[in-house]
């Protein structure tokens, strides 16, 4: 017969390998839900950098990592799909800046230097963009213009009434001389910041 003492050590035996088989579940438990935040924080990280390509895998138990998860997910799809439209905007209203051919329209920094350049301001100036990116706008003005300051006249005007609107004599590549109306506007980003002129 089986002593009270081995009974005991029997049950002593089973409580005690239920409790580590316990233990290893709520461990492994424990380390999904680390992987699962973790796959959380790893996600935002990436949104925060514009990078929407990744998901957030959803698991079946419905919890609050699932639902954040969830949220995230509806959220990144959305702003990627604005962030698109956007840049498909901003792609045809480039393509249509650049193939103006009858109008010079360009940007200049803040301090007067060329940013971009479309086909109307080459057909026109006679410069190609990789000649006069980079460049200042004092060429395209005569000799006496630029000794009396009409380059930064002209942006500081621009500047104190939002536009600047002159007819003259401009200069092309080569040195020729044309006659042109000029306009001059400020841009600013959504904070007010003076980012340059068009």
């Amino acid at each position: 017969t089986i002593s009270e003492r081995e009974q005991s050590q029997a049950i002593l035996h089973i409580a005690h390998d239920q409790l580590m088989l316990i233990s290893k579940e709520r461990k492994e438990e424990l380390e999904q839900y680390q992987k699962r935040v973790e796959a959380v924080f790893q996600a935002i990280l990436k949104y925060t950098l514009m990078d929407f390509s990744k998901k957030i895998p959803i698991s079946e138990k419905g919890d609050e990592i699932d639902a954040i998860a969830t949220g995230l997910n509806t959220l990144s799809e959305e702003v990627d799909f604005y962030i698109r439209r956007l840049a498909e905007s901003e792609e045809r209203y480039r393509l249509l800046i650049e193939n103006i051919k009858d109008y010079a329209i360009f940007m200049i920094d803040t301090k007067g230097y060329v940013l971009s350049w479309n086909k109307g301001a080459e057909h026109i100036k006679g410069y190609t963009s990789e000649e006069i990116i980079g460049k200042h706008i004092s060429v395209f003005y005569t000799a006496e213009e630029i000794e009396q300051g009409e380059p930064e006249h002209n942006l500081k005007v621009a500047l104190e009434n939002g536009r600047y609107e002159t007819e003259g004599l401009r200069v092309k590549k080569g040195g020729s001389e044309f006659w042109a109306d000029t306009i001059l506007t400020p841009l600013y980003d959504e904070l007010k910041n003076l980012k340059g002129f068009v």
